[in-house]
């Protein structure tokens, strides 16, 4: 019977470096949301969001996937051995990839009616900031050619835990159920101007 050369494999493995590394610039903002939608999709929320560093943690990711493909390549061309051993290296090299996903997948922060939740990188656990625990709120304001603008959302707990937000699309476009909901709680929004 006849037995492949292990170097035919190397063109593949070049390939799949190069589209894995030009992809890490531009499959985050695919990939991050599709995932992040599919695993939490049953949870009732406002909006849910990704913070920017996720982003970059999964380019990182491509390129690290990426960077395995070259070493497989490498390895392929270069280093005899059996192909268990080959097998078990990449497990072993994948292992990072994979922790890395699931800890940048369960990196977010979501607002509903009951409050803010918010997942950090390096935590498997939910943190829930609750509306009626919110002290103080306040949109800090800055001057864009003699129009106040709102640069951030400033949240202050009960418990000294202090939430800011930069003041994106999803704020914005939630911006009347947030007020509402802090003024159900007896908080009322101060706008502050950012000192230079």
């Amino acid at each position: 019977m006849y037995k492949k050369d292990p170097t035919e494999y190397v063109p593949h493995f070049i390939a799949v470096t190069i589209i894995l590394a030009l992809s890490s610039l531009f499959m985050p903002f695919i990939v991050l949301p599709l995932i992040q939608d599919t695993v939490f999709h049953s949870i009732p929320f406002w909006f849910f969001m990704a913070p920017v560093s996720s982003y970059f943690i999964t380019g990182g990711l491509f390129l690290y996937a990426a960077l395995i493909a070259g070493v497989m390549a490498y390895v392929q061309f270069h280093i005899g051995g059996k192909k268990l051993q080959k097998t078990a290296a990449i497990i072993v090299a994948l292992l990072p990839f994979w922790i890395g996903g699931y800890l940048v997948i369960h990196q977010y922060v979501y607002f509903n009616d009951q409050g803010i939740y918010k997942n950090e990188f390096f935590s498997l656990d939910e943190t829930e900031y609750t509306w009626d625990t919110v002290d103080e709120a306040v949109y800090y304001m800055y001057n864009d050619k003699g129009t106040m603008r709102v640069d951030s959302l400033e949240l202050v707990y009960g418990d000294g835990s202090v939430l800011t937000f930069d003041y994106n699309r999803d704020i914005s476009s939630h911006r009347g159920a947030i007020q509402r909901t802090l003024q159900d709680n007896g908080v009322e929004i101060q706008r502050i101007k950012k000192t230079e």
